[in-house]
C-alpha cells in the first residue's frame, strides 16, 4: 500500500516490507504488549467521571452513546460526583512509546499518540451534500450533509494544526462532557492544514464511528494509516453524532430522540458511506486518490454500516470491523471481500450473544476473514477514548476500556489495521 507498486519513496518502502500474510479465517489471539508510562502524570480533574452506559456490545441492548434526560447539552448530577453520564466513550489508541503519553508543551491538555510513519499527515474538513436525499434526522432539515475529515500523506506539513476539532466542536465537547474550558486543546496535534500532498497515487480507507462518536475521536488510527501512505477519509453521520462542524462553526448535534433513530440511523449511514465512494472526486488537495485501491473500516455501529456498504459496493476491496456486529443481509450472506474482524472483551454479555452472532457471521465470509481476539480491551478502547480518558486524568473504571495499557491498545489496534490494508488494497 502507500504509493503505486514500482515507487521508491519512503513511504512506499515502509509499506512493502510491512507486508502481513493473512490466512483464510486465521483466527490471532495475540498479547497485547504493556509499556510502563514515562514522564509525570497528568493531574486529575476532581470529581469528574466520563461514565458511558452498559456495553451493548454494539448497538443492540445499549448503543455507544446514550443522551442525558434527552439533551446533548447537561448530564445528571448525582451525589457530590461530576458524572458524565452514558455519553460517548472515547475510544483511545496509542502508540508504542509510552513517553508520547506525556504532553508535549507545557500548554498543551492533551498529546494524542504521534503516527508511525515516515510521511507527514495533512488534514482537511469537506462537507458534501445529497442533494437526493432530505435530513430527517438532524435539526435545520434541508439536504443532507456529511461532513469528512480527510487525513492525507504530506510532502511536507503545512502552516497550521489541522482541525481534527474546528474550535466550535471543541468548545462543544468540552461542554458535553463537563469539562473545563481547553481541557482538549492539542488534540490537533497530530495533523496540519494547508499541507502539500506526498506524490504519487494513494490508497482511500473510509472510516464510520460508532453510535453517537465522531470520526475525530479515532485520530490515531488515522493518522497513522495517513503517515504510512493511505488517504483516510472519516465519515460523520448528522443526527447520530455527538456534535459535528459542518462548516463555518455551524454545529449540528445529536438527535434529542437518541437511541430510538437508531434505526433509521443506521440506513442513512450506509448511504452516506456510498455517496463518498460515488463521489471521490470531489475530494480536492489530498493528492491522488487510487479509487481503485477502496477500503473501510468502522467501529460499533460503524463496522455494521461498512459490512453493509461493502455488500453493495464491491469497489470497497476489504473491510476491517473493529468491536461491532453485522445486519441482514450481511449476516446471512456474507461477503466476498476480505473482512478482518477485531474482536475485544465483552464482561457484560454473559451469554456469549457477541460471539454467537460474529460466529454466523464468519460461516458466510468467502474471502479472507481474519480474527483477533484483543483479550483485555473493551468496547470504548478501540477509540480514543482509551488514551484520552487518562489523559484528561479521568478514573478509568466504567469506561469500557478495559484494563488494556493505552500505550499496548492503540499499537496493536494501528498494526492491525495497516498490515491488513497493506495486505488486502
Amino acid at each position: 500500500m502507500g504509493q503505486s507498486s514500482g515507487s521508491t519513496t519512503a513511504v512506499g518502502q515502509t509499506r512493502d516490507s510491512a507486508r502481513l500474510r493473512f490466512g483464510l479465517g486465521e483466527v490471532l489471539v495475540e498479547p497485547e504488549l504493556h509499556f510502563a508510562p514515562a514522564g509525570r502524570d497528568r493531574p486529575r480533574t476532581a470529581g469528574a467521571h466520563l461514565r458511558p452506559v452498559r456495553a451493548h456490545p454494539d448497538g443492540g441492548a445499549r448503543s455507544q452513546m446514550r443522551t442525558c434526560s434527552g439533551r446533548i447539552a447537561r448530564c445528571r448530577r448525582g451525589g457530590g460526583t461530576r458524572t458524565l453520564s452514558g455519553l460517548m466513550r472515547f475510544p483511545l489508541v496509542l502508540l508504542a512509546s509510552a513517553a508520547l503519553l506525556v504532553p508535549a508543551t507545557a500548554d498543551a491538555a492533551v498529546t494524542p499518540p504521534p503516527p508511525t510513519g515516515p510521511a507527514p499527515v495533512g488534514l482537511k474538513r469537506l462537507t458534501l451534500t445529497d442533494h437526493h436525499r432530505s435530513e430527517r434526522l438532524a435539526a435545520g432539515g434541508g439536504k443532507r450533509l456529511i461532513p469528512l475529515r480527510i487525513w492525507y500523506p504530506a510532502a511536507r506539513p503545512g502552516n497550521a494544526p489541522g482541525e481534527v476539532l474546528t474550535a466550535a466542536e471543541q468548545r462543544t465537547y468540552e461542554s458535553v462532557f463537563e469539562l473545563p474550558a481547553h481541557a482538549l486543546d492539542g488534540i490537533n496535534a497530530t495533523t496540519t492544514a494547508n499541507a502539500p500532498p506526498a506524490a504519487g497515487r494513494h490508497p482511500v480507507i473510509l472510516l464510520s464511528p460508532g453510535w453517537g462518536n465522531t470520526s475525530g475521536l479515532h485520530d490515531a488510527q488515522a493518522s497513522d494509516l495517513a503517515s504510512h501512505g493511505d488517504v483516510v477519509i472519516g465519515i460523520d453521520h448528522p443526527g447520530d453524532t455527538t456534535a459535528v462542524d459542518v462548516g463555518g462553526g455551524r454545529i449540528l448535534a445529536i438527535n434529542p430522540a437518541g437511541e430510538k433513530i437508531q434505526t433509521q440511523s443506521a440506513v442513512q449511514r450506509i448511504a452516506d458511506i456510498r455517496y463518498v465512494v460515488h463521489h471521490l472526486a470531489a475530494v480536492h488537495g489530498a493528492g491522488q486518490l487510487d479509487r481503485r485501491r477502496i477500503g473501510a473500516y468502522g467501529h460499533s455501529m460503524g463496522a455494521r454500516a461498512t459490512a453493509a456498504a461493502m455488500y453493495s459496493e464491491p469497489s470497497i476491496r476489504a473491510g476491517v470491523n473493529l468491536d461491532g456486529l453485522a445486519d441482514e443481509p450481511v449476516l446471512s450472506h456474507g461477503l466476498d471481500q476480505p473482512y478482518a474482524i477485531a474482536s475485544g472483551a465483552h464482561p457484560q454479555d454473559s451469554g456469549h450473544r457477541f460471539d454467537k452472532i460474529l460466529g454466523q457471521l464468519r460461516r458466510h465470509l468467502r474471502g479472507p476473514h481474519p480474527l483477533r481476539i484483543f483479550a483485555t480491551t473493551e468496547h470504548a478502547g478501540f477509540t480514543d477514548n482509551v488514551w484520552l480518558v487518562p489523559q484528561l486524568g479521568l478514573p478509568t473504571h466504567g469506561q469500557e476500556l478495559g484494563p488494556i495499557s493505552p500505550t499496548a491498545a492503540v499499537a496493536g489496534q494501528r498494526t492491525l489495521l495497516r498490515r491488513f490494508f497493506d495486505r488486502y488494497l
